[in-house]
């Protein structure tokens, strides 16, 4: 999707609500959420703002926020509709797959620290450093399926990649892209999570297809 300037954005969504307050990044709701100021003064809306770039950049890394929050200033009202022949609206900003809501499989993901194991067994659990297969914030886990589990997790299945394999990713997504299933590079693992435990252990480098 291309930003026209103008007082409207078109985008596909219903025609009752307000996408970018129902998702969480209208100015409104920007200054309300986890900032400890009043944006009554133009340096307080500046602090808002500066805040609000950090946040989005740390929870959605790899996307031109500034950039993004500069050119949707430049609009009288930010209030997007949307059209039956538009792409979906997290797409068109560039931020799906960049969250545990919106990951996609071809996605790569690491670990924030170390600490993290999955059991070797395939049952998805996270377990004893000791005993279960290390993810390294070394490692690239690039995600070959995911599927609901229960109301609030997520059954994720990846391929983990050491360093000296990182050369082979390419190959394996380009498989997962001609609907080649096997993959036979890289450590196969699973683990289930929930947002909580995905976003305090991971971070995405890739959005994936």
């Amino acid at each position: 999707m291309k930003l026209i300037r103008e007082h409207i954005i078109f985008e596909k969504f219903t025609k009752d609500s307000d996408p970018i307050k129902d998702m969480g990044i209208g100015v409104i709701a920007l200054f309300k959420k986890k900032l400890q100021k009043d944006a009554n003064t133009f340096d307080d809306i500046e602090y808002a703002y500066g805040q609000t770039i950090r946040q989005f950049q740390r929870k959605y890394p790899g996307v031109d926020w500034e950039k993004i929050f500069n050119e949707l200033s430049e609009y009288t009202y930010v209030n997007e509709t949307f059209t039956n022949d538009e792409t979906d609206p997290i797409e068109d900003m560039g931020i799906g797959g960049y969250a545990y809501e919106t990951l996609k499989r071809g996605a790569i993901i690491k670990a924030k620290r170390m600490g993290f194991a999955v059991t070797r067994n395939q049952s998805g659990r996270f377990t004893n450093w000791r005993s279960g297969v290390k993810l390294w914030p070394e490692n690239l886990l690039l995600i070959t399926g995911i599927y609901r589990f229960g109301e609030n997790y997520k059954d994720i299945h990846f391929r983990k990649y050491t360093e000296r394999e990182f050369d082979l990713i390419p190959i394996a997504i380009e498989r997962m892209k001609n609907n080649n299933a096997i993959i036979f590079s890289g450590y196969a693992g699973r683990m289930i999570v929930s947002k909580k435990m995905f976003d305090y252990r991971f971070e995405i480098i890739e959005s994936g297809f």
